[in-house]
């Protein structure tokens, strides 16, 4: 209980993320609903709110999608793969 408290406090001083911002905290992605002194809420991006005590937060490892996009924009990267079948292809002029 007093490991919440004191990251609930350190949360609060650092501003690690704010009310609204995207961030990823163990295997949690979501939006920040509330902070609290005990624990904090995400709605996750199936629309589940998880509960996570702040000593766990603050124990592991946070990402903040949220906080640099706001002034300097979000990089996303994908993969695109192209496949294609060059069995059977046959030339018509020849």
């Amino acid at each position: 209980m007093a490991g919440n408290l004191i990251g609930g406090l350190a949360l609060m001083f650092t501003r690690t993320f704010h009310i609204g911002d995207r961030v990823q905290i163990g295997q949690v992605v979501g939006d920040v609903m509330e902070t609290t002194l005990m624990m904090t809420r995400i709605r996750s991006v199936k629309n589940e709110i998880v509960t996570i005590p702040n000593s766990t937060i603050m124990n592991g490892h946070v990402i903040n999608y949220s906080a640099k996009a706001r002034t300097e924009g979000l990089l996303l990267t994908t993969e695109v793969t192209i496949g294609y079948n060059a069995r059977g292809a046959r030339c018509t002029a020849c």
